[in-house]
């Protein structure tokens, strides 16, 4: 019986796959980069992000260990391809509940969704997109068109800010209570 608390996952089709294994006082991520120890004692956040579902992307669910010399980052659904995912939502479950168990009496802070930062950027690149796509279509269409091209992408900005809500709503949670929006469903 192989009691190996690991997970595996490539983040993106421009990464390697890595893999993370829970030590007794330590995290071993081992990548193409080679093998990297981090102390679970140097820990002082973790972020738990639950992405929603797309037409053609698969839920997924986002931890990110930060440590004093920089991050670790787990996604259930590993990237095989461009559009193709792998679904690991078992192992990374299994990861993140036992981590959970092993740091949540240290002073680590819990937390869930994202930054304000980072959905402002969200906001801006629509918004940028919008502007972009406003004097594009101006150029070649020659038309001033601008109120349709407007209210369209208003729109679309609405839909995605509202589909996401839940997870861009940053929180802290408590580590020995992991709320279920924050860990896929795991069907056997």
């Amino acid at each position: 019986m192989n009691n190996k608390i690991a997970h595996k996952s490539r983040l993106n089709i421009f990464s390697k796959e890595q893999e993370v294994i829970l030590n007794e006082n330590s995290i071993s991520v081992i990548s193409a980069k080679g093998q990297q120890s981090v102390l679970l004692n140097s820990i002082y956040q973790i972020n738990l992000q639950h992405v929603p579902q797309f037409r053609y992307n698969p839920e997924q669910f986002i931890c990110t260990m930060h440590y004093n010399e920089g991050k670790i980052r787990l996604v259930n659904q590993s990237v095989k391809t461009a559009g193709a995912f792998v679904d690991r939502s078992e192992t990374y479950s299994d990861f993140v509940e036992k981590l959970h168990q092993k740091i949540a009496s240290k002073k680590i802070k819990f937390v869930a969704g994202v930054s304000y930062y980072k959905v402002l950027l969200i906001v801006f690149s629509i918004l940028l997109f919008t502007v972009l796509s406003i004097a594009i279509g101006t150029f070649i269409a020659g038309k001033y068109d601008v109120g349709v091209v407007l209210i369209v992408s208003f729109l679309a900005l609405l839909f995605v800010l509202k589909q996401n809500q839940n997870s861009y709503k940053r929180k802290d949670y408590d580590p020995r209570n992991i709320p279920n929006e924050l860990l896929p469903k795991i069907h056997f």
